[in-house]
């Protein structure tokens, strides 16, 4: 599909956006009520691990959940790779609240002016009650979207599994079918 002079100028043709648009919808997805759904795996009964049908039937359901739970991965991963940035800004404000006060404490103290580093800011959070607080929240928060995140990624991978485990036994039953009742393939 040839571009236009226009699109090219754009910086983005149609096409592109079109396919972003399609994919904000097709991945825009509740990510509790997913989550809900996908964490009961439901059994498959031993007797009826050799029927062809029921088999078929968990294979497709796993693959749909499988790529369920991968939306959901991608959406918590999204999720804190965006909080990231909100991190960094707390961060750096809670830096400069913590300098202003160790600045603040040299004036008042008439202590020289010298070098504030690293851990002398650390510090001053650690001792300050106020910025304590504030700094313990933002770990936090940063510790339970990594949390989230992971057990969507372990959630994502155990459906992949099932659904590998399910193809692999639907093979098994195939091919001890075609080694008891051969298969016509002429």
């Amino acid at each position: 599909m040839a571009r236009t002079t226009i699109e090219k100028e754009s910086g983005e043709d149609k096409t592109s956006k079109r396919i972003k648009a399609y994919f904000k919808k097709e991945m825009s997805v509740d990510v509790v009520e997913v989550y809900e759904k996908l964490k009961e795996i439901s059994t498959i009964s031993t007797n009826k691990l050799r029927d062809r049908d029921v088999l078929m039937k968990h294979i497709n359901e796993a693959s749909l959940n499988s790529h369920r739970a991968n939306m959901i991965y991608l959406r918590a991963r999204a999720l804190r790779e965006l909080h990231k940035a909100t991190y960094a800004k707390e961060m750096r404000e809670l830096n400069r609240q913590a300098t202003i006060q160790i600045q603040e404490w040299m004036e008042l103290e008439d202590v020289k002016k010298k070098q504030i580093t690293v851990n002398m800011v650390f510090e001053e959070i650690c001792s300050n009650p106020g910025l304590r607080k504030k700094y313990d929240k933002i770990q936090n928060d940063q510790e339970e979207l990594r949390a989230i995140r992971d057990v969507c990624k372990s959630l994502s991978m155990e459906w992949g599994s099932r659904k590998g485990l399910l193809q692999t036994q639907a093979r098994l039953v195939t091919e001890q079918r075609e080694i008891v009742m051969p298969i016509n393939r002429g």
